[in-house]
């Protein structure tokens, strides 16, 4: 049986043998238990004496300095726990991460590409260090060529004779003549016509050169999450962490969303940089070569003896021979370059994070 008088403005726990019991005073008397009686020591505000006049002692309200069994006021925990690592002011208790989560821990950031900001005060010690915000500059690269080396010109050109035609109409016969004489098996009497077709330019090449242009990629902001040294715990799944000025964070691997509760200002950290950009290989086209002055020197006899006149240019068209023609061989001409066109430049690769880690602040 439980009895309650009338008393003064109470919310009191008492411990009994009985076990424990709650009761609200709201008007005033004492609580107490058949089986255990208590002896509350009345202060001087209930034995008539002005209450505002008196000192109130530690843990005291309204004046009154009432002792409940199993208490002290001046050594609660936060958390209600009590002992001597209990979470106190102006510590507080801060829900735990989740599973598979790292913290929380304090985050400190700093913009630059510098050394990642210190750990301090109580979070002292690191549990990841990152950055985030990657900057890549616009980069170039740009071909050349270089001057032409190693051009010849053919030194085998194709005749062809022609009938009775000031155009090269009526195609006789062809071929193929080189710095050698080559006997045309037979006498082409005067006037005949003929014609060279024009030399072709052999080998020859420019190097082919790049420029580059690619700046470093860099994080702008660096980041260090730190942890206590030396954490208490609240009860359940939270811990106690002291005052601060830094957000707190918990932190997963991975490029993942935040989990439900109050850790949702996400970023995105990375633990290191991987910049594989470069410039692609530059090629330059064959040189611009024209071969000068080259041609098919014809004869009367088919020994190529007994010169008759000059060559019969390569690529300039139909021309006539004056007298009997029965054999030739090439005059080579003089190759001469003018360049070589280079590729575009082209940027390969790029600049990314690597080692993504998720961070979810408070």
């Amino acid at each position: 049986m439980l009895l309650c008088g009338m008393w003064t403005r109470h919310l009191a726990s008492i411990s009994g043998s009985a076990g424990r019991i709650s009761c609200l005073l709201v008007g005033g008397a004492a609580c107490y238990s058949p089986n255990e009686p208590i002896t509350l020591e009345p202060t001087a505000s209930n034995s008539g004496t002005d209450a505002s006049s008196s000192s109130p002692a530690t843990g005291s309200n309204d004046g009154e300095n009432t002792t409940l069994p199993g208490t002290d006021s001046s050594d609660t925990a936060l958390d209600g726990s009590g002992g001597g690592d209990a979470c106190t002011h102006p510590s507080t208790c801060q829900p735990g991460a989740p599973a598979g989560w790292g913290g929380p821990s304090a985050l400190f950031e700093a913009r630059g590409s510098g050394d990642p900001p210190p750990c301090r005060d109580e979070f002292d010690t690191p549990a990841l260090v990152g950055a985030h915000d990657l900057s890549v500059p616009p980069s170039s690269c740009t071909c050349e060529c270089g001057a032409p080396s190693g051009v010849t010109c053919s030194e085998t050109l194709t005749i062809r004779a022609y009938g009775a035609s000031a155009v090269c109409l009526g195609l006789l016969d062809e071929w193929d003549v080189d710095l050698d004489c080559t006997d045309f098996g037979a006498t082409y009497s005067s006037p005949s016509y003929w014609a060279v077709d024009p030399a072709v330019p052999l080998a020859g090449y420019c190097a082919a050169t790049v420029e580059s242009d690619i700046p470093d990629a860099k994080f702008e902001v660096q980041v260090a999450l730190c942890s206590l040294s030396a954490a208490v715990g609240c009860g359940g799944a939270d811990v106690c962490l002291p005052a601060r000025d830094a957000p707190l964070c918990i932190w997963s691997s991975g490029d993942l969303a935040c989990p439900p509760g109050g850790y949702q200002d996400r970023r995105l950290v990375y633990t290191s940089l991987d910049d594989s950009r470069d410039c692609a290989r530059c090629t330059c086209s064959d040189p611009d070569t024209e071969c000068v002055g080259a041609g098919v020197l014809l004869r009367s006899a088919d020994d190529c003896s007994a010169v008759q006149s000059g060559p019969i240019g390569a690529g300039d068209g139909c021309t006539s021979a004056p007298f009997p023609v029965s054999s030739g061989y090439v005059i080579p001409g003089e190759a001469q370059a003018t360049g070589c066109t280079p590729s575009t430049g082209e940027v390969i690769g790029d600049a990314i994070g690597v080692g993504p880690v998720t961070v979810c602040c408070e």
